[in-house]
């Protein structure tokens, strides 16, 4: 264990120190043993004279012991001087660190700083005891090895020690804590001037997302993984139903292409809005290009849009381009659950469950479900509006299986630079207070169901019955 007021030169340097400190100090006791030979023999010369001469007795002054002779200096070498310049040229401003001995010298210790994570690691050191780390507080890279300020249960922030990360290293587990700290504090600033997502998660090429906040110090969470399809769940089986290539000949299909059915796209690639069938797309087997005017969903569309902080409903996603009435926006996309493992959730994850009875016929029953709350894209962060902007719809592509059809948003209407993007995340919801009893609702209450924020005209004050 290494003090923090004993750290800067490479350990490696301080041996040679010794070693050759050692060295010197032979040097000095052979060079005493010699002097102690010729003074001798020059007493013995003294004596033989005073025989013969007896001078007068003068008066002595004492003389001060001869110094030792200077020990040998420490031979550097030219190419570790400018790697070890180079590396603590390479350390943020602040704290100076001092010398690393070869040997670490007493524990240190650590009063509890805010944000700091407490921990109850015991570190066997030798003969001395169980010392307990309390916290991770700093971290260094002096000539490639990583070190990390280690603050001790008991003592205060003088007795610090850094640690080399190696084999005998014991915490870990505070380390990646220390860690997730750091990047957390370091992301703050980014929140607040906007970053893109790609910084955070690996996201297609098409998504073009920015992420801003500008009212808390709220961060998108760490443990969401970012997809643009289904990942499917224990116990979900593979789709059924078999598909057939379309007769189409060339890259691009036409009106009449057998996939189709009813055509559900314009010239100009929009949804039909108000034909309420389910989209059948050309797939896999088909001789036709990704270009095909049949591969909407397929294909993708470029996703413009921040996700932003709002003031009362989280996390929530608003376009930067113009999206035309019809046109799609994106897929929701996310876990694949039996629908017995939906209903085991936690109440916080129920918003993020999307059943999946979407355009299937009216005697069939909902087998499976959504869950974009770990896994999804941006429409994870779609707030529900029960005025909305988007619709869903059910796409079939490389299957017929009704049971797992996929789920695609498109405009309802023109949405505006800077709109949020919106669904009514209970589509099929009918009222069950008259208007006079919703207006006159206490806001205060607590509500008995999800309460709505949305704030349009036709709000329900509520999204789930």
């Amino acid at each position: 264990m290494i003090p923090v007021e004993d750290m800067q030169v490479d350990p490696s340097v301080a041996a040679e120190s010794e070693v050759i400190s050692t060295g010197g100090n032979s040097i000095a006791c052979q060079q005493s043993e010699k002097r102690s030979e010729e003074q001798k023999g020059e007493e013995q010369g003294m004596c033989h004279q005073s025989e013969q001469q007896q001078p007068a007795e003068q008066p002595t002054e004492p003389t001060e012991p001869a110094e030792p002779p200077e020990l040998a200096k420490i031979p550097k070498d030219k190419d570790e001087d400018e790697e070890m310049i180079a590396a603590i040229s390479e350390e943020p401003e602040g704290e100076m660190l001092a010398e690393i001995p070869k040997e670490p010298t007493e524990l240190a210790a650590v009063p509890e700083e805010e944000g700091e994570q407490e921990g109850e690691k015991s570190w066997e050191e030798g003969e001395d005891g169980i010392y307990t780390v309390q916290a991770v507080v700093d971290d260094r890279i002096i000539g490639g090895q990583k070190f990390y300020r280690i603050r001790w249960k008991g003592y205060g922030p003088e007795d610090d020690t850094w640690e080399p990360v190696n084999e005998d290293f014991q915490c870990m587990e505070l380390a990646n804590e220390y860690e997730r700290r750091k990047k957390i504090k370091s992301m703050g600033s980014l929140y607040a001037k906007g970053f893109n997502l790609s910084r955070l998660y690996n996201i297609p090429s098409l998504h073009k997302i920015r992420v801003i906040n500008e009212v808390d110090k709220e961060q998108l969470p760490e443990d969401f993984v970012y997809t643009d399809g289904y990942v499917r769940g224990k116990g979900v089986p593979y789709p059924s139903g078999m598909v057939f290539p379309c007769s189409c000949a060339g890259p691009k299909c036409g009106a009449d292409c057998e996939c189709m059915g009813v055509s559900c796209y314009d010239d100009r690639g929009r949804l039909c809005v108000e034909l309420r069938y389910p989209i059948h797309e050309c797939n896999y087997l088909c001789k036709c290009s990704i270009n095909c005017p049949n591969r909407i969903v397929q294909r993708g569309n470029p996703v413009q849009a921040d996700i932003f902080r709002t003031e009362s409903k989280g996390w929530g996603v608003r376009t930067r381009r113009i999206i035309y009435k019809g046109e799609y926006v994106c897929r929701y996309t996310g876990e694949l659950l039996t629908f017995e493992e939906s209903t085991k959730r936690n109440v916080e994850q129920t918003t993020y469950i999307f059943d999946l009875d979407h355009g299937i016929p009216r005697d069939f029953d909902s087998h499976f479900a959504v869950d974009a709350c770990k896994y999804g894209n941006v429409s994870h962060f779609f707030n529900h509006s029960c005025d909305p902007n988007l619709e869903i719809r059910a796409v079939y592509i490389n299957h017929l299986d009704p049971r797992m059809h996929e789920l695609a948003f498109f405009a309802s209407r023109d949405i505006a630079v800077n709109e949020e993007l919106t669904f009514d995340y209970s589509p099929g919801l009918k009222l069950t207070m008259t208007q006079p009893e919703i207006m006159n609702a206490d806001p205060n209450e607590e509500p008995k169901n999800f309460r709505c924020y949305c704030g349009t005209s036709f709000c329900r004050k509520y999204i789930f019955n």
